[in-house]
């Protein structure tokens, strides 16, 4: 593998930047940015930021060009985004990242903006073409030629075969009534999770069913005259041409409902075949232009009203077209089943009885006590992170001196990437169902008078009293957590707190103003999930609305890192705000906190308690990330970090201008290869080993995270090789924490759970780097080494015996007893 910067994110510009306004203010003050950057890098004494200088120069050069031909503009989002990332305190090599992961959105954005015109101008020349089709011996012609090519319709007579009829009669009939009950489940008791459009689209898939049985119903022939059939085929036309139309709502509102538990044997390639997209051995199974016709439901559509309008009917649009459906559904409102339109008309009435009674009000209070402020600590940590950027260790280290350090940059962090975004009115918008709300925080004014004080005190500190607060550096060797409650809970200072004595008033200021935040926070919440279940509030204060709606902002990208989400849920952004406004005031001893236990206890004692489950914010679903700064790094799939990490994060830090390692820190290197992926693949289907391939990254990444090292990573290479590193350990403890892997994938293989019902077989190398090794040589050398013991059949560790070995290719070309002398290994 090589490590030097590739040529592609360069290509990605020259290909895709299609929107940016030429020589706009925006503009200009990109390019006096982007050219400040540039200067930067050129000049910058890190060889790694020298090396890349001109590809980015050329990236661009590229990019300006391409503004200056085309005349396009970026959206107002993609201005801001740009601007912030250029004026973001982020290392150069990481805005490089930043800028290029940009681009490419904004060619997504505009290759989907072309193909919606370009689907809208072929639905007007389709439907066009079958208006305007000839009539008369020439239709008929065209009619018999259809009938020959596809043999759905009968030759001369043109009416439908029964086999092509059987497509929606026997196929589409089997395939629906497995998942029937499923479906009905689902639209009964998950309303509440689904978007309106996702439960619409999934009713509609429900209700085929009537229009099946109508279809089914229809007696035996070899073939049927469209009009003695017109009522069947357009009652199930109606309902099929909008499940088509809304496939993609189908599969994401499914995909959330099944997120943590598996649907019924057989479900999802009942779904496929529905859907048009049948799966063999979970691989989609490809069909000729004349079985598209022969095969599928939309085929005998096609053919159907092609006998219909004597006419070739061979587009999804002329069959819309001739059928008079438009494929859409109601999106304002969830059309629900009886049953749940019944639990919504249950649950109105029960807030509205037990409003203000002790269950709610336990139910508020534990939230805030109990789950915000568990939360509270995982989001403060990751806005630390975020705040601190590349800077992250140094200010850890920092912080275990200055008691008062972390805080401070956190309520910092805080106001601008979540409070602030509230307070924007300009350009924050609530998006559910591609229904922009805009300025949709001021229906909340108590919520925003409290973010107007809380911002307000930290403008009035900043400056000397805040730098004061941060700067204080703790007198005793104290964790500074023990050292923050000591001085908030003694009311007379002690000789260990007297020195912090000036700084006490300003956190108690801040701990009143946080508390104050998090009471109408959890108030909003509230309102949505305990009164906005029930009916009389307006759709924007429902349940639906808050778990369904995506917060945008031209800054939002930086508090969704912070909430390790790729879109900020309504749900998710209040919550996570509320949580981060308790933990602090937790922090400083508020004594709200303690009250609001007290209460609890209280209410508990008489012998309340909360009835079934309270749902949970999805956030709290996702992994904790801790060392992922940057979504442009990490793989979204696997979890692994991208091969750009080791050349802007890794090499800088720890290698030479040569790429040679020069830290006299103790750093192991090691490669990883699932042997018998291909042969799983092969047996069970590649979503099986897809699976187990994810199963294991996420055992190798939790063993490498519990060092507490931000640079203890794994990242993909060719091959499915997967290389990493090991800081601070020698040789005999980094190959321990390969052996728990191994362990780990052991036990998988032998779960209830797994997919498979074998072992996967893992092989691993693993050498001490040597001081001025260069990063190349080291990664062929480690997989080399883990060549060596590889058979594809055991898993195993290869290592050499004495680390202090000099592993070079002399030695390992001299065979295979060679290689036993100086290497060992450790086998499952």
């Amino acid at each position: 593998m090589s490590v030097s910067k590739g040529k592609g994110s360069d290509n990605w510009v020259n290909e895709y930047i299609n929107e940016v306004g030429t020589y706009s203010s925006e503009h200009i003050g990109h390019i006096g940015k982007m050219n400040s950057l540039l200067d930067s890098m050129k000049n910058s004494g890190k060889s790694s930021e020298k090396r890349v200088y001109s590809s980015f120069k050329e990236t661009v050069d590229s990019f300006n060009k391409y503004l200056e031909s085309n005349g396009m503009e970026l959206s107002a989002y993609e201005n801001d985004k740009m601007t912030a990332i250029l004026s973001s305190n982020f290392d150069h090599l990481v805005k490089k990242r930043m800028v290029e992961d940009l681009i490419h959105k904004i060619r997504e954005r505009i290759a989907d903006d072309k193909r919606r015109q370009k689907e809208e101008a072929r639905k007007a020349r389709e439907i066009e073409e079958i208006k305007t089709s000839v009539s008369g011996i020439v239709k008929w012609i065209r009619l018999t030629r259809f009938a020959i090519n596809y043999g759905t319709i009968t030759i001369f007579s043109h009416r439908l075969k029964n086999q092509s009829l059987n497509n929606i009669k026997v196929r589409a009939y089997r395939s629906y009534y497995p998942i029937e009950k499923e479906l009905k489940s689902i639209l009964d008791d998950s309303y509440h999770f689904l978007s309106t459009m996702e439960y619409n689209s999934i009713a509609a898939l429900y209700d085929l069913g009537t229009a099946l049985e109508k279809v089914a119903a229809i007696g035996a022939a070899p073939s049927f005259d469209t009009t003695d059939i017109f009522e069947e085929i357009s009652d199930f036309s109606a309902v099929y041409i909008s499940v088509l139309c809304n496939a993609s709502y189908i599969e994401k509102g499914l995909k959330k409902i099944y997120r943590d538990r598996k649907p019924k044997h057989g479900f999802w390639g009942y779904v496929w075949a529905l859907l048009d997209r049948p799966v063999m051995n979970n691989k989609p199974v490809t069909y000729t232009d004349q079985e598209s016709y022969s095969k599928t439901i939309l085929g005998t559509l096609k053919s159907y009203y092609t006998a219909f309008y004597k006419a070739p009917a061979v587009t999804l649009n002329q069959v819309m077209y001739i059928a008079g459906s438009d494929g859409k559904i109601v999106s304002d409102r969830k059309v629900y089943t009886p049953e749940a339109r019944q639990k919504v008309e249950s649950e109105a009435k029960t807030v509205k009885e037990t409003k203000g009674a002790g269950e709610n009000r336990l139910r508020e209070l534990e939230n805030l006590a109990g789950r915000f402020l568990e939360m509270g600590g995982e989001y403060f940590e990751r806005l630390f992170k975020l705040k601190s950027g590349s800077s992250y260790t140094a200010w850890l280290k920092e912080s275990e001196k200055r008691p008062f350090f972390r805080l401070m940059k956190v309520t910092e962090s805080y106001s601008r990437h979540m409070l602030d975004i509230i307070t924007d009115p300009e350009n924050t918008v609530v998006e559910h169902d591609n229904d922009l709300k805009k300025n949709y925080f001021s229906e909340f004014p108590e919520l925003l008078k409290a973010i107007e004080i809380f911002n307000r005190f930290l403008n009035d500190i900043e400056g000397s009293k805040a730098r004061e607060a941060t700067n204080f550096i703790i007198p005793v060797n104290e964790p500074s957590l023990d050292f923050i409650s000591d001085l908030m809970r003694n009311s007379v200072a002690t000789s260990i707190t007297k020195p912090a004595e000036g700084i006490k008033p300003i956190l108690v200021e801040l701990s009143s103003h946080a508390y104050n935040l998090a009471l109408r926070f959890n108030d909003l919440i509230n309102t949505f999930t305990l009164e906005g279940k029930g009916s009389g509030v307006t759709f924007y204060r429902t349940f639906d609305y808050y778990k369904n709606s995506v917060v945008l902002h031209p800054r939002i990208n930086s508090t969704a890192l912070a909430i390790d989400s790729r879109e900020v849920l309504l749900s998710d952004f209040l919550e996570v705000s509320c949580s981060v406004a308790v933990y602090i005031a937790s922090i400083l001893c508020h004594h709200g906190i303690d009250a609001i236990k007290r209460e609890i206890e209280i209410i508990r004692e008489k012998g309340i308690s909360v009835s079934g489950e309270q749902e949970t914010s999805s956030s709290s679903d996702v992994p904790d990330i801790t060392q992922d700064l940057y979504e442009t790094y990490t793989d979204s799939i696997t979890g692994l970090k991208k091969s750009q990490y080791l050349e802007d994060i890794i090499l800088p830090k720890y290698y030479d201008e040569n790429n040679c390692l020069s830290t006299m820190n103790e750093r192991c290197i090691f490669c990883m290869f699932l042997a018998n992926l291909p042969v799983l693949n092969e047996r069970y289907g590649s979503d099986a080993g897809d699976q187990i391939f994810r199963s294991t990254i996420s055992m190798l990444n939790g063993e490498l995270q519990s060092s507490g090292n931000e640079d203890d990573v794994a990242f993909r290479s060719d091959g499915g090789i997967v290389f990493g590193f090991i800081n601070n350990m020698n040789l005999s403890q980094a190959v321990d924490k390969l052996i728990k892997v191994l362990h780990g994938i052991g036990d998988m293989g032998n779960s209830d759970e797994s997919p498979i019902n074998e072992d996967p077989v893992v092989n691993f190398g693993i050498i001490k780097e040597r001081l001025d090794a260069e990063i190349s040589v080291s990664m062929d050398m480690v997989k080399r080494v883990m060549m060596c013991g590889y058979d594809g059949l055991v898993s195993r560790i290869m290592f050499p015996k004495n680390p202090g070995t000099v592993i070079d290719s002399r030695t390992l070309d001299k065979g295979s007893r060679e290689c036993q002398k100086i290497l060992t290994m450790v086998s499952l």
